[in-house]
């Protein structure tokens, strides 16, 4: 069987020997979407060749990958190194599905940064990361090699000199109501002489707006006498953003909830505890010696 694309739309003719079997196949673009989300990765960047709408289709960074089964983790490695800064050459990413098929995903290409020095992890979502280095922040799409240099977000200018921000908790989502990836930093600044985080920051990656920014937000994530508290990326769960944080003044430990539509965070409650316990991944797994 012989398959000819047309180069200039989503039609295609396909033909047996000398027999015709169908002039023209006009797929829906929903279709080709739906198709190409399920393609293995290899084959994916070989088929932006294929004409102009699938290479623009899998060409932009938000293309989503993350549809009915072939929902996947992503996960980086930076091989341990004596040296101060580790370039990108030497930062492993390896994606996992369902049935723990490991395949290695290849390098970023476009506004590459030229190194990861400092290189920070904000969130994930729909296959998508979030990264900052020193030169700027990122949206990486692994799967498609696509990655690009945030220059709109105006969280940027909160993050370097004069008014330097650490970040403690942070998090990517998506905001299906407005079709928008949104960005949660929390983190207090850096002449602050409290360890822990009194500032949020919730902004637009479509028009880098800041659409939330918050000084007094009352929940913290960084103290020295809680050892079961540490900074931390948003686990995802029904779309929303979740973290286990404390109130101040007593901090009194909470699951914090972030409403992606309404930009508005929310206290749920704790499981009990047992007097041995800490959380560990980015999951909000609790261990306890019983069980997890």
């Amino acid at each position: 069987m012989e398959i000819t694309y047309a180069s200039t739309s989503t039609q295609l003719q396909i033909k047996r020997g000398t027999t015709k079997l169908a002039s023209i196949v006009q797929l829906p673009d929903e279709i080709i979407v739906e198709i190409l989300s399920r393609v293995p990765v290899k084959a994916l960047l070989r088929f932006k060749c294929v004409c102009k709408f699938w290479k623009d289709l899998i060409s932009k960074p938000d293309f989503f990958l993350s549809s009915t089964g072939r929902e996947r983790a992503i996960v980086g490695f930076l091989p341990y190194s004596k040296r101060r800064y580790v370039d990108s050459r030497h930062m492993y990413f390896y994606s996992i599905d369902d049935k723990f098929s490991v395949e290695e995903l290849p390098g970023p290409v476009g506004e590459v940064p030229s190194d990861y020095s400092s290189f920070t992890v904000f969130g994930t979502c729909n296959g998508l990361i979030l990264f900052a280095t020193v030169q700027g922040m990122y949206l990486w799409n692994p799967l498609t090699r696509c990655c690009r240099l945030l220059t709109q977000l105006k969280v940027l200018e909160y993050m370097y000199p004069p008014r330097t921000l650490i970040f403690t908790a942070s998090g990517l989502c998506f905001d299906k109501s407005s079709d928008d990836y949104k960005a949660v930093l929390v983190g207090f600044e850096g002449g602050c002489t409290r360890g822990y985080s009194q500032s949020v920051y919730v902004a637009s990656l479509r028009t880098g707006e800041l659409l939330l920014k918050d000084r007094n937000f009352p929940y913290t994530v960084c103290r020295k006498d809680i050892p079961n508290i540490s900074s931390t990326s948003g686990v995802l769960l029904n779309n929303h953003l979740h973290w286990i944080m404390g109130r101040e003044p007593d901090f009194v430990q909470l699951l914090i909830c972030f409403d992606e539509e309404m930009n508005r965070f929310t206290e749920l409650p704790m499981p009990d505890k047992h007097e041995q316990f800490s959380y560990f991944g980015t999951q909000c797994f609790m261990w306890m010696p019983s069980h997890v």
